[in-house]
């Protein structure tokens, strides 16, 4: 579905929420340890601070279901006649040319293939994940930090489909 713009009091709400910056900041500081000095530095000026469980690190894919779990649960609680906004893809769309789901700015990017095979894997979950925090971080991310290697990367090519979509359909341009 092509994604309909949030009406003004739902903006006022996650502004005076502080919600856009709380997302980020989520975000940010576990990727603290990927981050140049600069960008600590500003994020130390904002009084953030590196989260103790880095992002791909266990334990940090519960938290990750957990906080947007409970962004989604709250936002259709305050709004419960626009909570259809906040359900999200039964599958999410890999059809660059989709009138209903098209990518920013005309985009026709090929959607990953190993991307395809992570929605495959998640729509059918394999047995190997004995916990939530397992698929939790199978879906936010390809990080697997280690403390000799903050960049260490998974080598199972289907992870991180969430920063995938992101990135994806991210459009710096929106308002």
């Amino acid at each position: 579905m092509a994604e309909p713009l949030l009406p003004g009091e739902i903006i006022n709400w996650i502004n005076t929420h502080n919600w856009g910056q709380h997302h980020e900041k989520w975000h940010a500081v576990r990727q603290w340890d990927l981050q140049t000095p600069e960008v600590q530095n500003w994020m130390t000026s904002q009084g953030w601070k590196r989260a103790d469980k880095q992002e791909g690190q266990a334990g940090n894919g519960f938290e990750f279901l957990i906080m947007h779990r409970a962004m989604l649960q709250l936002l259709r609680e305050a709004f419960p006649a626009n909570a259809n906004l906040f359900q999200g893809w039964a599958t999410p769309p890999t059809n660059p040319l989709d009138p209903q789901d098209s990518l920013p700015n005309g985009a026709t990017t090929p959607f990953d293939p190993n991307m395809r095979s992570a929605i495959a894997n998640i729509e059918a979950p394999p047995p190997n994940w004995q916990v939530n925090d397992d698929i939790g971080l199978y879906i936010e991310t390809n990080l697997r930090p280690t403390p000799a290697n903050p960049f260490r990367r998974s080598s199972e090519t289907t992870t991180g489909l969430h920063n995938y979509i992101h990135n994806r359909f991210s459009d710096p341009s929106s308002p």
